[in-house]
């Protein structure tokens, strides 16, 4: 059994393994939204603001689907103008960026729940009491 396959565009590809998951983190200077797992977030945290000592504040939402992780960081990112602020440290759009545009064209519905999502993700990580990492 092959646990690889060749993918055609890797921008679409989806790790079944848990990459449900949106999250933001600051250290009070530079800011980062992604997604993926709690481990995938303290990975991005080394890597953008030099681990996650440094982060003043920070959230992980799990959203349990791949897709809707996908979407609701690609919101986050459009909201934030988060490509081209130099504040954060996102230097391309979101994969889900086409499935985001595409619920937004085509299935009202599906669009309004994630904005919504988006619109709550942001409210708890304002509401945060305290410095810290928090995990829903």
């Amino acid at each position: 059994m092959a646990l690889y396959n060749y993918v055609h565009d890797a921008n679409t590809w989806i790790d079944p393994f848990g990459l449900t998951g949106t999250y933001m983190f600051t250290d009070g200077t530079d800011w980062y939204i992604g997604k993926g797992a709690k481990d995938r977030m303290y990975t991005s945290m080394k890597q953008r603001v030099g681990g996650k000592a440094n982060v003043t504040q920070g959230i992980h939402v799990d959203f349990g689907d791949d897709k809707i992780g996908l979407m609701v960081e690609a919101e986050l990112i459009r909201r934030n103008n988060a490509v081209k602020d130099p504040t954060f440290k996102n230097s391309i759009n979101s994969p889900g960026e086409k499935l985001l545009k595409d619920a937004e064209l085509n299935n009202k519905s599906l669009y309004d729940d994630i904005v919504k999502k988006a619109d709550d993700f942001e409210t708890k990580f304002n509401n945060q009491k305290g410095k810290g990492i928090k995990c829903h």
